[in-house]
């Protein structure tokens, strides 16, 4: 009887995971007919999240954002060729099949937004764009913060009016920074995530003095001197700190201001 080296078997494999889970971490058992026979391990799959080691222990990471695209429930079967080779050269193939189940993702903001703005200029308009590795979900974006001027709708289209009647108190080259908190919510029951997603720095300009009340012409006896004096609060600056200076323009020889 002629001794032949017999080639190694390996049962395909199957395990399942949960996306976003715990790693997954086994052994490839082999069965080689031969007694004594060192068996080695490899794959030609760059699978991401996996690895084979030479002794057949190999992990996959099901926290891998490759895989975050999948929807709750939905499932996809990773594909792993496997190649068993003995100490005298032969070889048996097989496979390692891995399905993953998708869960369902917490969305996530993009970025933050920094708008410089003077007091008084134009309306400003724009839209906070979310991640949301679930690509078949909708999420709607809340806010907590009572900011005048800004308006938020729930598909993240929001506006901005630095003319509104709360920031002219400013005085010119006064700053006030505005920190708007923004909660974007997964529509379908993932979670939410918060954060400090706008914030705008609002510069103050010089608001011009305006008449509050209009001086009544006072009466005047003939043949006596008159005074008078300008009431306090005839004018007004909303721009506080400022100090007001009256004068006025040519006026008769007569009168004095």
């Amino acid at each position: 009887v002629n001794n032949v080296n017999d080639p190694p078997v390996l049962t395909p494999v199957s395990k399942s995971v949960t996306e976003g889970g715990t790693a997954l971490n086994d052994y490839l058992i082999a069965f080689d007919p031969d007694a004594g026979e060192h068996l080695t391990y490899h794959t030609t799959a760059s699978e991401l999240g996996f690895r084979l080691h030479a002794d057949g222990r190999y992990t996959f990471d099901a926290t891998d954002s490759a895989y975050d695209h999948l929807a709750a429930g939905q499932k996809q079967d990773i594909v792993i060729p496997i190649t068993v080779t003995d100490s005298h050269g032969g070889v048996g193939h097989s496979t390692l099949t891995i399905t993953l189940t998708g869960t369902d993702d917490v969305p996530k903001l993009s970025g933050s937004v920094q708008l410089p703005v003077t007091e008084d200029e134009r309306v400003f308009s724009s839209h906070l764009t979310v991640i949301d590795p679930d690509s078949s979900n909708s999420v709607e974006f809340t806010t907590t913060a009572g900011v005048p001027g800004f308006t938020l709708h729930t598909d993240g289209s929001w506006s901005f009016d630095p003319g509104d009647a709360a920031y002219q108190s400013l005085a010119e080259g006064e700053p006030k920074t505005l920190v708007i908190p923004v909660t974007v919510t997964d529509t379908t029951g993932a979670g939410t995530t918060k954060a400090d997603a706008i914030t705008i720095q609002l510069m103050g300009t010089n608001d011009v003095p305006v008449v509050s009340h209009v001086i009544t012409a006072p009466p005047a006896d003939e043949d006596a001197v008159f005074t008078f004096a300008v009431p306090a609060d005839t004018f007004a600056d909303i721009d506080s700190g400022d100090t007001l200076t009256l004068s006025t323009g040519a006026m008769p020889a007569w009168l004095h201001f």
